[in-house]
């Protein structure tokens, strides 16, 4: 019987370890928080509400490509070193 795995990390640990670093900020709904092609230098985490992922295509046409709630991070992909 296979056991399921646990997620390696836990949101609320993380973000106590950071402690210093972190700042919060409340948004409005709608909202822009960052557009697509800013240069990514901050991890974000959804503590409670909903955000909308959104990109915009060649032809000017926006797609959502995803919704993320509370418990959720984006961004990280600066941890990685993409733009």
């Amino acid at each position: 019987m296979k056991r399921k795995a646990k997620s390696a990390l836990d949101p609320r640990a993380l973000l106590a370890m950071i402690g210093t670093g972190r700042t919060t900020r409340d948004c409005r709904k709608n909202q822009m928080i960052f557009t697509q092609g800013d240069r990514a230098d901050v991890v974000f985490f959804v503590e409670r509400g909903k955000v909308k992922l959104t990109v915009l295509s060649q032809q000017g046409k926006q797609a959502v490509i995803g919704i993320l709630g509370p418990g959720s991070f984006f961004g990280e992909g600066c941890l990685a070193g993409q733009p």
